[in-house]
């Protein structure tokens, strides 16, 4: 696979995430992002950005970078929120359980 084969299989990857983010669909959200991180770390390891010398192959892989961050950005503005509100149910779910083990074990 060429490097510019691999940012759009990535640039892919994201905007199925994006997608996935926009439908709430969590578990797909997890599952892209693994496979994602899994291309990032082949793409750390397998490809020299010094040896991407075609400027035009080059301007195209830095659109598809510019995609995936945009597609980030979108993630993270509903990702976001559900997680902040999956913190504080937790929380409160703490909270009690807290209290019920502080007060059973008063003798009344």
């Amino acid at each position: 696979m060429s490097a510019l084969q691999h940012f759009q299989a990535m640039a892919e990857c994201a905007a199925q995430m994006r997608e996935a983010a926009v439908a709430h669909d969590w578990d797909k959200l997890t599952a892209l992002e693994k496979d994602l991180a899994a291309m990032r770390d082949t793409a750390r390891a397998n490809i020299d950005p010094a040896g991407i010398t075609d400027a035009a192959e080059r301007e195209t892989i830095l659109g598809l970078l510019q995609q995936i961050l945009d597609d980030e950005v979108t993630i993270r503005s509903h990702a976001d929120p559900w997680m902040e509100s999956t913190r504080k149910w937790l929380a409160q779910a703490n909270r009690g359980k807290a209290m019920k083990n502080a007060y059973s074990r008063l003798d009344f």
